[in-house]
């Protein structure tokens, strides 16, 4: 019975109707069949000849069992044989089991099997192909069906048989594709293809073609119909004799011990010698094997088929226990290289699932066969010794595990607390290692280390804990007094930076943590700082901290609570400057009200007025203020211009004058008045608007022409 295959109940009542209860697949879980509506399957309810709890089926690997679990024994195989209460027989397919009203009857349904031929230059090969299950084809032995070509993908495609037996044939985006032959012709290439049985198609340059396959011993031969005459003849003339033979002496009573019964007896003490024996679970498998085979056991087969499988799976767990500790040994180089690196980047598990399935399976096969071989006297040991190495591998591998996780976690803890001293558990990380690499003084080496970095980072972050709180200091400063020279106080005094900048880099980083390259960025602003600012200077600095500060923050996210020192401080150096401006105007004011519009502009205030000008300036361009729109901009951009207005208004009215003068005296005088404005105009020439010098060039010319003149004459 196959993977696949079912096992169909059928009950049968007295008058011959046949009824399908249930159909059963392969499974670990038995199956309780009866009269009571307790049970799984619910059958010859009217039939009290049948019990409550008649059977029980099970599955030995894929071999069906039927046990009677009724009071009664119960008549099978047309009522010549007898299943005794409490014993266990194979299933075969079209086995009845007889009571008094009613039948049950046991058929084994296997799948259709299909057969894929596939043919190519290096020559043929044949696959079968079982209905209803997935094959994945391709040229990589990973698949369930391997062709060996260059046309072919190493995953090209994937069968499956539906219940029609057509082949459903899905391309796995292979190169080549697949393609379907139709009245001889080959068709495009196709994702999906459905397969009629002895249509030809492609799977890359594969010809190949989808059949049933014929079962063994599907069909039946005819006996010629002489034979069939001769053997009636030959059956009627044996009849006649016995008939007609007169009686002879009276036939002795049959001897209770046959030669039956000493076969058997003699079969039952081989098992047993054989099960007790020294030899290793291989040659026990192949003894049991070979006498599966010998017909002289009989009604022993199934025993030793059971016992053939029981020491194979012996042999297996045995096998594991071999091979599994090497694997166990190398996990252990491979993580103990990371904790000395401290990585700690190791797999936390050590997973040795298939022996604990194969130890499962170990004993289930024992229970089953220890009450085989007990119901014909037989003890069958338990594997003690196989069963107690495989226990202490799988200890060792949960312990090594469990430390493993521990070491992880102590690691985590360490990294996500910024290594801080509370939270490294040093008892318990010696604890867990001492476990894994007992007597190698790995955890001497690997926390001395970590208290190095432990040292380094605690330095680190008492350094930046202490500048942050000076940035704090400068805010304070700055809104209360306002004098940059006492922003900050002499920082190189302080012993927490000395010790910080003192501490020599470990080895364990690459370059120094992103904590101490942002504390020298905060040690380096705060000295620039030290010194005298005016409050727009100040600004600007700032406003460029804050642009490094936000470069930083992406490498180390704790910054953030810096940008918002500084921020502030920006804030409170744009509202001073802002005062500064306003203040600055003052002469302007000052200057207008007393000499009114027309009035002349002496040296003295026409220097004041380009100095208002060059504040107003310096304000209009700076990158904090040239973006604000409110009044304060539109009136320094007002008497910016009016300040350049009215010294070139002057400058004019000296040239119209000098122009004018009946003598060189007089002329000299307006002259040099021309000069002395322009030289108040140029000590500001780089902060002049281009369209301003464009308008005084001229005058500026005749100016320079006039002057040159006066000193050749």
């Amino acid at each position: 019975m196959g993977s696949n295959a079912v096992l169909r109940l059928t009950e049968i009542d007295g008058a011959g109707h046949s009824t399908v209860l249930c159909s059963i697949e392969v499974s670990a879980a038995s199956t309780t069949i009866g009269r009571s509506s307790e049970m799984d399957i619910c059958f010859g309810e009217n039939d009290h000849s049948v019990s409550r709890n008649q059977f029980e089926v099970s599955f030995s690997g894929d071999t069906p069992k039927l046990k009677n679990t009724g009071r009664h024994p119960v008549l099978y195989k047309n009522g010549k044989k007898q299943l005794e209460a409490g014993a266990q027989i194979k299933i075969d397919s079209g086995m009845e089991a007889s009571f008094r009203e009613s039948k049950l009857r046991f058929d084994v349904e296997a799948p259709a099997v299909y057969c894929l031929k596939a043919k190519a230059a290096g020559g043929r090969a044949e696959f079968e192909i079982e209905s209803g299950r997935k094959y994945t084809v391709g040229r990589s032995p990973e698949c369930d069906i391997t062709l060996e070509s260059a046309g072919v993908s190493r995953r090209h495609c994937k069968l499956e048989t539906g219940a029609s037996g057509i082949l459903n044939v899905h391309d796995l985006g292979s190169v080549n594709g697949v393609r379907l032959f139709s009245n001889g012709e080959l068709q495009p290439e196709d994702s999906d293809l459905e397969v009629p049985p002895g249509v030809k198609f492609l799977i890359g340059d594969i010809e190949c073609v989808f059949n049933q396959k014929q079962q063994a011993g599907g069909t039946k031969k005819r006996v010629a119909l002489p034979v069939v005459i001769l053997l009636l003849l030959l059956l009627v003339g044996a009849v006649s004799f016995f008939m007609l033979k007169p009686d002879g002496p009276p036939r002795p009573p049959q001897q209770s011990t046959s030669k039956e019964d000493l076969l058997w007896e003699k079969n039952i003490k081989r098992i047993q010698a054989l099960v007790h024996d020294k030899a290793s679970f291989d040659k026990k498998t192949k003894h049991f094997s070979k006498l599966a085979k010998d017909p002289k056991l009989g009604g022993l087969v199934p025993l030793c088929e059971q016992l053939g499988g029981y020491y194979s799976q012996c042999k297996t767990v045995e096998a594991l226990n071999i091979s599994l500790p090497k694997v166990y040994k190398q996990r252990k180089a491979e993580v103990g290289s990371s904790i000395r690196q401290l990585e700690f980047d190791f797999e936390t598990t050590l997973s040795f699932r298939k022996l604990e399935e194969e130890i499962s399976k170990l004993k289930a096969l024992h229970t089953a066969v220890g009450a085989a071989a007990q119901r014909v006297g037989i003890e069958v040991p338990e594997p003690s010794g196989v069963l107690a190495s495989a226990g202490a591998l799988l200890d060792s591998a949960n312990d090594f595990g469990e430390q493993a996780w521990r070491l992880f976690s102590i690691w985590t803890d360490l990294e996500n607390s910024s290594f801080s001293a509370s939270k490294f558990e040093k008892k318990e990380m010696v604890e867990a290692i001492d476990v894994m690499f007992p007597g190698e003084g790995l955890d001497a080496e690997v926390c001395s280390k970590i208290e190095a970095i432990i040292h380094y980072q605690q330095n680190a972050s008492a350094a930046y804990e202490f500048l942050v709180a000076q940035v704090g200091v400068v805010v304070s400063n700055y809104t209360e007094i306002g004098l940059s020279e006492q922003l900050v106080p002499d920082l190189l005094d302080k012993k927490v930076l000395r010790d910080a900048l003192g501490t020599p880099l470990p080895a364990f980083f690459d370059s120094a943590p992103p904590i101490v390259d942002v504390s020298g960025s905060l040690y380096s602003h705060l000295e620039a700082i030290s010194t005298e600012w005016t409050n727009l200077g100040f600004l600007t600095h700032c406003v460029r901290w804050r642009a490094d500060l936000e470069q930083r923050e992406r490498v180390f996210p704790g910054v953030a609570e810096v940008v918002l020192l500084v921020d502030a401080l920006c804030e409170k150096a744009a509202q001073k400057s802002a005062v500064d401006l306003e203040a600055g105007m003052e002469p302007y004011k000052e200057v207008v009200s007393r000499l009114g519009p027309s009035a002349e502009l002496g040296l003295n205030d026409a220097n004041k007025l380009v100095r208002v000008y060059a504040l107003c300036h310096e304000y209009l361009h700076h990158e904090w203020f040239g973006t604000l729109q409110d009044e304060r901009k539109n009136e320094a951009e007002a008497v910016g211009a009016d300040c350049l207005k009215r010294v070139k208004e002057q400058l004019i009215k000296e040239i119209a004058e000098a122009s004018g003068a009946q003598g060189a005296a007089e002329k000299g005088k307006y002259v040099k008045n021309a000069k002395n404005l322009l030289e108040v105009l140029d000590s500001r020439a780089n902060r002049l608007p281009p369209a301003f010098e464009d308008e005084i060039k001229g005058y500026r010319n005749w100016v320079r022409f006039e002057v040159s003149k006066t000193e050749h004459e």
